[in-house]
């Protein structure tokens, strides 16, 4: 199993875990890799039960919410992005953000892990530790690459839209499904997956878009499938290699996209939006995205969110869109004094 950075020429981190839990579910088998000693390493699918240890935060709350950028940054690389995609260099940019949470004690990666796993079911919940002091953890519903024998899947998400700026969750989905920037935005990543896939198989199948709603926003996905030749030798962490980075989070043209979102950001993403999964002695495996995550340092926290910027976009929307993507963590910890 392993963690993969966003800039794809850096290396990895990959373990060989201690404890391999096998879960059969309607016939078909699903896979968390554990490590309880050192807190935990997993990426996991589906929802966490009561023979999973559970790690007690002790009460730890957030002290200080600190965004590392203020509006007025986001704003003007925004409206930079803009140009370039009005000048032709560009069609898509996935530009991200940071927000720093301090808290009242330390916070366990391995207790919020299990949070995540059991606030949002059937989604994806990793925790990874990334040095003796730093773990990386998060839960995310999109799944980049899944191989099964001959069985290729993938389930891009691209197109966003909070929950909040809408009077009900129905209001956020019909606008989700009937916007054609968001569609325009979607077929982007859909047509980047279903070309990477057609060099692996002449059998790609993708789905129409669909709505998928979670607690603070609701994105649009889609599915594509194909089957692997007898004779291919091809992993799930080569599919993941051949399909990283997508434009969901880097953009289009993908090499410009990311050379632009180096200069824009001006900060290192690390393993925020690189591929996480794993993968068995066959090549089988599962591989999804760090997104909706943190890196963990003691009583530290930075999360980053992104939102994809296609021509029409608008700054103050694409702000509360990250607002509403980097609640997700915020609200399973709590704030002190509430």
């Amino acid at each position: 199993m392993g963690v993969l950075s966003f800039n794809p020429r850096r290396e990895g981190r990959f373990v060989i875990p201690r404890y391999c839990l096998v879960q059969l579910r309607g016939g078909r088998t699903f896979r968390g890799f554990t490590r309880w000693n050192n807190e935990v390493v997993a990426p996991l699918r589906n929802p966490i039960n009561t023979d999973f240890p559970v790690v007690r935060d002790g009460g730890v709350r957030i002290s200080e919410r600190i965004p590392l950028q203020p509006y007025a940054w986001w704003e003007q690389r925004v409206r930079q992005t803009l140009r370039l995609i009005d000048a032709g260099l560009l069609v898509k940019l996935v530009l991200a953000r940071s927000l720093e949470l301090r808290t009242t004690g330390l916070v366990s990666p391995g207790g919020l892990f299990v949070k995540l796993g059991r606030s949002h079911p059937g989604i994806y919940s990793y925790c990874f530790r990334i040095s003796d002091r730093e773990c990386f953890v998060g839960a995310i519903p999109e799944l980049l690459v899944e191989r099964t024998g001959q069985l290729v899947r993938s389930r891009p998400f691209a197109g966003t839209v909070p929950l909040s700026s809408f009077s009900h969750p129905r209001a956020a989905v019909r606008h989700l499904m009937e916007n054609n920037k968001i569609a325009r935005e979607h077929s982007i990543t859909l047509h980047h997956v279903r070309d990477a896939l057609l060099n692996y198989s002449s059998g790609v199948v993708t789905s129409q878009p669909s709505a998928v709603q979670l607690a603070t926003v609701a994105h649009l996905a889609s599915s594509v499938e194909c089957r692997l030749p007898p004779s291919s030798t091809v992993s799930s962490l080569d599919l993941a290699y051949s399909l990283h980075p997508t434009p969901a989070v880097a953009g289009f043209p993908t090499q410009r996209a990311v050379a632009w979102i180096k200069v824009l950001e001006e900060c290192d993403r690390r393993e925020y939006a690189g591929p996480v999964g794993w993968m068995d002695a066959s090549g089988d495996g599962e591989w999804t995205l760090g997104l909706r995550s943190a890196h963990v340092v003691a009583g530290r926290l930075t999360l980053r969110a992104g939102a994809g910027l296609v021509a029409g976009s608008d700054p103050s929307s694409e702000w509360d869109e990250t607002e509403a993507k980097l609640a997700t963590i915020p609200e399973l910890i709590g704030f002190a004094g509430t």
